[in-house]
């Protein structure tokens, strides 16, 4: 009943939605073999990502090519529509009007009235509701909000009693019922203040002193009540008495009498030691403890899988191989097992949306101003990216975090790539250029694949430029060869596996940074220097070092005996390592447990 209305009041959004179409009550009229794996289809098809702009029409263009899909959604428009049409009134629809729209709802969701009101829950929400309707037109007019708020309220106050299925020597009694039932065994359970007693309720209209004088019974009658059914449990020849230390979190206090009875046992001396042991370290205590107590901890092993040759990816793209280098286990988890994460339903705009984003509208400026740049270069570059957005520039949550940083970043880049072509020209047939390198090993030929964000020509040599709208590898890790995209870019060229660019000299590798932040916008250039110089390299011995680790790491993982271990070097541990695949490698259970070898990652 709950997640009907919230679904409807949040205008089957993907969350809601799919809440509503799990329920285990739910089948939309349809038998559970076709709509279960129906409702999974849809899952995945169209309710994982970003939230759809326009509702269950949206769902609709997206699974047109799927009929048993649309077949379910029809279904789910036709039985919510009165209810939504409701709220899209002016004015507030009446409680009584919302009930009975809602009752529709949730009885065609589950095949008809038969099927939602059966069981002990279902006859009492039954007859609840029954007299809820004769009644809500007293509630008055309410949004969906307060509807649902109302409805889940009322029905948290009933409490469903199974009549059948219950242990035939076990009864679970209120205080009342204990009274009236001879028992071997009584387990006498929530003693903490506030339960036993109850709290005395506040009368707002009348105080004490009146009560007396109108003859009515004083609040604190209750707790002279609970005291006497106490006294009674208590005196059964077997008793356990049971609390719970905390309460929805937050620590309880014991009932006035077990304090009471606790401090008379302690303080006779003959039995202080007999009543420690039984009111506070009894013998249920400690078996409680015992199921929890293992003999010994053996806490998962670092993953070492080590799949046949055979079923070892021949193709890797260039990026792939600072993941087989940084954690293996990542590229057999998607490479060898074929496994990719699912987006989360009602997926934020990540980052790396935002970065796609900014490399379409810098791949379309400089296609179109490839020779010249405008007069205008800002607002050509701010049109240019209007257009990209399309329909999402109409949503708040794009524009209000987008659109701030692409205009830091466009003051930057218009003004670098105005200095910048005053040394070097952009290619524009080589854009998103795509190349290969194919290299020989011992498990057959196994080819390294790239595709370049952009390739410029400075004075007869090549320049490889990579937008980044994150952080950038530091100088270091790409001149030990831990972050080796670009100089794999750079073997791609020098092997000639660009085409068109054969014979072509490398003269720089460039990494474009462009965060929003002036402090991370910036450009880094990895280029031919004097060895003679501190901190400076020669870009060719880069390039061949390069060549020969890639090669060195195919050949190694050619090899069955090589596995791919799960992070073998944790201090260089990739940031997707704890997203992605970090729960089936199990990484923070050996991690805490283990002491890592950081030779032995090495092989990697």
């Amino acid at each position: 009943l709950l997640v009907t209305a919230q679904a409807c009041n949040a205008h089957l959004k993907p969350l809601p939605l799919l809440a509503m179409l799990k329920h285990k009550l739910a089948n939309a009229g349809m038998s559970l073999d076709d709509y279960r794996p129906c409702v999974r289809r849809l899952e995945k098809k169209a309710l994982r990502g970003p939230a759809p702009d326009h509702g269950i029409k949206t769902l609709m263009q997206e699974c047109q090519d799927h009929p048993d899909i649309i077949d379910l959604l029809q279904r789910i428009q036709a039985f919510t529509e009165p209810y939504i049409k409701l709220l899209s009134n002016p004015s507030y629809p009446s409680f009584h009007a919302l009930l009975n729209a809602h009752l529709d709802v949730a009885e065609q969701m589950v095949g008809g009235p038969e099927y939602l009101w059966r069981g002990d829950d279902g006859e009492l929400a039954s007859e609840f509701l029954a007299e809820l309707n004769d009644t809500s037109h007293l509630l008055g007019h309410v949004s969906g909000e307060e509807y649902a708020s109302i409805l889940q309220r009322l029905l948290g106050q009933k409490s469903v009693r199974s009549a059948f299925g219950a242990h035939p020597r076990l009864s679970i009694l209120g205080q009342l019922e204990s009274r009236l039932i001879d028992t071997d065994t009584v387990i006498i359970a929530g003693l903490n203040e506030g339960i036993w007693p109850p709290e005395p309720e506040k009368d707002p209209w009348m105080s004490r002193p009146m009560r007396s004088q109108f003859g009515l019974p004083s609040p604190d009658e209750a707790i002279g009540k609970s005291a006497h059914d106490f006294i009674q449990l208590f005196s059964k020849p077997h008793v356990m008495m049971t609390r719970s230390l905390r309460m929805d979190g937050t620590p309880t206090v014991p009932a006035r009498w077990l304090q009471r009875l606790d401090t008379v046992l302690q303080s006779l001396s003959p039995l202080s030691e007999k009543a420690e042991l039984v009111l506070h370290e009894g013998h249920y205590k400690m078996w409680a403890r015992a199921l929890d107590k293992a003999d010994c901890l053996q806490p998962a092993l670092q993953p070492h899988p080590t799949p046949p040759v055979s079923t070892r990816p021949r193709q890797m793209g260039v990026t792939s191989i600072e993941k087989l280098m940084r954690d293996p286990y990542h590229i057999y988890a998607q490479k060898i097992l074929n496994l990719k994460p699912l987006d989360p339903v009602e997926k934020d705009q990540e980052s790396r949306d935002f970065g796609d984003w900014i490399h379409k509208v810098l791949h379309k400026f400089v296609l179109k101003h490839g020779s010249k740049l405008p007069h205008d270069i800002v607002e050509d570059l701010k049109h240019i990216a209007i257009q990209e957005l399309g329909t999402r520039a109409d949503q708040p949550q794009i524009f209000s975090f987008w659109w701030p940083k692409f205009e830091k970043i466009a003051q930057w880049y218009c003004e670098y790539e105005y200095q910048w072509r005053k040394q070097a020209k952009p290619l524009p047939n080589y854009l998103e250029q795509e190349g290969y390198l194919v290299i020989d090993a011992p498990g057959g030929a196994f080819k390294l694949t790239a595709k370049v964000d952009r390739i410029d020509i400075s004075n007869d040599h090549i320049v490889i430029i990579d937008y980044k709208t994150g952080s950038i590898p530091t100088s270091k890790d790409v001149l030990h060869g831990l972050s080796p995209q670009l100089p794999l870019e750079g073997c791609i060229l020098k092997h000639d596996g660009f085409k068109g660019l054969e014979k072509k000299q490398l003269g720089c590798l460039s990494y474009w940074q462009m965060t929003g932040s002036p402090s991370a916008t910036k450009a880094v250039h990895f280029e031919n220097k004097s060895k003679a110089s501190d901190n400076t390299f020669i870009l060719d011995d880069l390039i061949e070092q390069t060549y020969d680790g890639v090669c060195a790491l195919i050949s190694a993982f050619d090899q069955e005996q090589t596995p791919y271990t799960s992070l073998p070097r944790p201090q260089h541990a990739p940031r997707e390592a704890f997203q992605d695949f970090a729960l089936l490698a199990r990484v923070k259970e050996w991690s805490t447990h283990a002491d890592h070898d950081e030779s032995d990652g090495g092989r990697g």
